[in-house]
């Protein structure tokens, strides 16, 4: 059951099939991401909103799944987004592929998605974009 969810947030993400989102996730959903993203989402009509931002900035987004494990009420998954940055977003259009790993935990409630904290380097996903640029590795002595 929790499992059936799980592929329907992950579909949701790649296909844009948002409504099939009303039957595998609760309207009291809360999604927590790192701070600097500021894309937490309070309610299941955010977490659309979220997904279809994201989308419209990267239309060829991909998530894939390297891992999930599942364990009563909760989950675990690796994962790595790919896209490229074509679409209006938070910044302009950058044109630049991304590769990100993340891992997200999920906890359910009646094999309903509850909560979501996500994981993934903010920094390393900016720099891919060009939106900040990392500093040189210190050349060895």
């Amino acid at each position: 059951m929790n499992k059936n969810s799980f592929d329907a947030f992950v579909a949701a993400w790649n296909e844009g099939n948002l409504e099939a989102l009303d039957e595998h996730i609760v309207s009291n959903f809360v999604r927590r991401v790192p701070e600097t993203m500021n894309k937490n989402a309070n309610n299941l009509a955010e977490l659309k909103e979220r997904i279809s931002d994201f989308r419209k900035a990267f239309p060829d987004l991909k998530v894939t799944i390297e891992d999930a494990q599942f364990l009563e009420n909760r989950s675990v998954a690796q994962w790595t987004f790919t896209g490229t940055n074509t679409g209006p977003g938070d910044h302009p259009p950058t044109g630049k592929a991304v590769s990100v790993p993340g891992v997200s935990l999920h906890r359910y409630e009646d094999g309903k998605i509850l909560e979501e904290d996500v994981y993934f380097d903010v920094l390393g996903f900016m720099a891919q974009l060009g939106i900040v640029k990392l500093p040189e590795a210190a050349a060895s002595a």
